[in-house]
């Protein structure tokens, strides 16, 4: 807690310390099992985490935050299918943008749901984002 802005490093570095052994040892399909039993459970255990406190703490933990990284392996994983088409990313980066957005207005009048879906609803307009950049930088 002595290192206030560094705890975004530390998430970082305990994802992508596991994340090459994971590339290595699973299979597309089991990583994409993975990534979306992370994402899941990233906002179940912040929902869990304000049922036990009582407040929304802004927790540094790296299991609590792990949901931004998930979505992003998630959508990279996906762009690396051999059955993938640009249009798919068009419909997702839409999609995704307005989801998140939508999530993320929603839930923050509800002080249960903002504790676990806030950061969710920000994390999937990011990807929604990111996606509509990578639309945007790739030709054809």
């Amino acid at each position: 807690m002595q290192y206030g802005p560094l705890w975004s490093l530390a998430v970082e570095e305990h994802f992508y310390m596991l994340w090459p052994a994971a590339v290595r040892r699973l299979s597309h399909y089991s990583l994409a099992l993975l990534l979306a039993a992370v994402c899941v459970s990233s906002p179940i255990l912040r929902l869990l985490r304000f049922c036990i406190y009582g407040e929304n703490l802004n927790s540094l933990y790296t299991w609590f935050n792990l949901d931004g990284l998930g979505y992003g392996a998630l959508l990279a994983l996906w762009c690396r299918q051999l059955w993938f088409q640009r249009s798919q990313l068009k419909w997702f980066s839409f999609s995704a943008l307005l989801l998140g957005l939508a999530t993320f207005i929603t839930v923050r009048n509800y002080q249960t749901a903002n504790a676990a879906l806030q950061i969710s609803g920000c994390n999937l307009a990011s990807a929604g984002f990111l996606a509509g950049v990578l639309l945007l930088g790739t030709g054809g």
